[in-house]
């Protein structure tokens, strides 16, 4: 993963804020586990960038001010 992404930086600030939610860090423990099971360890380029989209899209819903992304910019290579 390319730890300079703007995804890293958001969730660093979002688990550091007094106002996250005991439920809002569950809600982000499961979708970066889909991260990894269903983009970064995705074989298959085609089937993680489709998958990127959708996890892209709720993240972006709960962490706020995440802009979208390409899955090329997130994987530095596979």
């Amino acid at each position: 993963m390319n730890l300079g992404h703007e995804l890293i930086a958001s969730m660093v600030t979002f688990l550091s804020a007094e106002s996250t939610t005991s439920g809002q860090r569950k809600t982000l423990k499961l979708l970066i586990e889909n991260l990894c099971d269903g983009v970064v360890e995705q074989e298959r380029t085609t089937v993680a960038r489709e998958r990127w989209r959708t996890l892209n899209r709720e993240l972006r819903e709960l962490l706020g001010g995440l802009h979208e992304s390409k899955y090329e910019a997130l994987v530095v290579r596979r």
